[in-house]
């Protein structure tokens, strides 16, 4: 039956087989109409109120369904696709390809909505509430408020800002590395060597092997340095020792070898 005038239908309608609409298809009631005429409502329409304004509904929940987007030569190019996940659920994937293909299974996904409400670009099953497969580029700030693990090498061509704890298993830096009110750990497996400010003097640095350096002097076993070396205890030197200077020796000198 070929239709030429407007069609009223106040119940119902049932369409069997094939339909074509010539033109475009506006859906809803007479009040919530208010897009203008037909032609500016594209080739469908929907107006209603609610998240189910329009629903896609599977024969069977073990069955995808979704809206796909073909090109001029009827291949698939992309879809939106609530993906079965057994049990009654579903995700929702993105696909979009950089090919044209004749089967909407074709198109590559390239990020997916889990039902537990992860999200994964590049990724079919996402762990985390974000989990991305592949390079990533940021442009701005990124703050994270728990603790960030890093398996691979992180390169910073700025300034790498951290105020919190954070273990690097290798950690270059070329140029200034800057430690304000905190300290650094060095560990090998074996032994801990710690890094880290004493009083509120950011020019005293303290190392975990009694070390000290203190405006520019070093204590070997003191806390409080007073030359530009001031060790503390026995000390033993395998070479020759150079002084410019007087030297100045309030206890005995034992010299096994030439005193020269």
């Amino acid at each position: 039956t070929l239709f030429t005038k407007q069609l009223n239908v106040s119940g119902v309608s049932t369409f069997k087989d094939n339909s074509i609409i010539e033109g475009s298809l506006t859906v809803g009631n007479d009040a919530s109409i208010t897009g203008g005429a037909p032609t500016d409502q594209g080739n469908l329409a929907v107006y209603g109120s609610g998240r189910n304004s329009l629903i896609i509904q599977a024969t069977s929940n073990t069955d995808d369904r979704g809206i796909a987007w073909r090109n001029s030569g009827d291949a698939y190019v992309a879809y939106i696709s609530a993906v079965d996940r057994g049990s009654s659920y579903a995700d929702l994937a993105f696909g979009v390809h950089n090919t044209n293909n004749s089967n909407v299974d074709l198109v590559s996904e390239r990020m997916r909505i889990t039902k537990e409400g992860n999200v994964g670009i590049n990724s079919t099953a996402p762990t985390s509430k974000l989990d991305v497969v592949g390079d990533s580029r940021l442009k701005g700030n990124l703050n994270v408020t728990g603790i960030s693990t890093f398996t691979g090498a992180i390169d910073a061509n700025g300034t790498l800002d951290v105020d919190g704890h954070t273990e690097l298993d290798n950690l270059k830096v070329v140029g200034v590395a800057t430690f304000t009110g905190g300290g650094a750990k060095f560990e090998n497996g074996i032994e801990t060597f710690n890094v880290k400010y004493i009083t509120n003097t950011n020019t005293r640095i303290s190392f975990d092997t009694d070390i000290i350096s203190l405006h520019g002097n070093v204590g070997i076993n003191s806390t409080a340095p007073t030359s530009k070396l001031d060790v503390v205890g026995d000390s033993s030197l395998k070479g020759n020792l150079n002084v410019t200077g007087i030297s100045t020796f309030t206890g005995a000198i034992d010299a096994n070898g030439t005193l020269d």
